[in-house]
């Protein structure tokens, strides 16, 4: 039963690491829109983090 579930587990984390090369290469295929997002959250993300050191000061 155990062997089973490890065997499981190891096909499982080989689908994940056999899939996220494609899904990274179809993000690929969209730099622009991928780059805008990127862009979007990191500015967000360190604007919400100047805010919070502000408020604190």
């Amino acid at each position: 039963m155990g062997v089973c579930l490890f065997f499981s587990c190891c096909l499982s984390c080989m689908y994940i690491y056999l899939l996220l090369p494609s899904i990274i290469i179809y993000d690929l295929e969209r730099p622009i829109l991928a780059s805008v997002v990127v862009l979007g959250f990191w500015r967000v993300f360190k604007g919400g983090k100047l805010r919070v050191k502000r408020r604190q000061r």
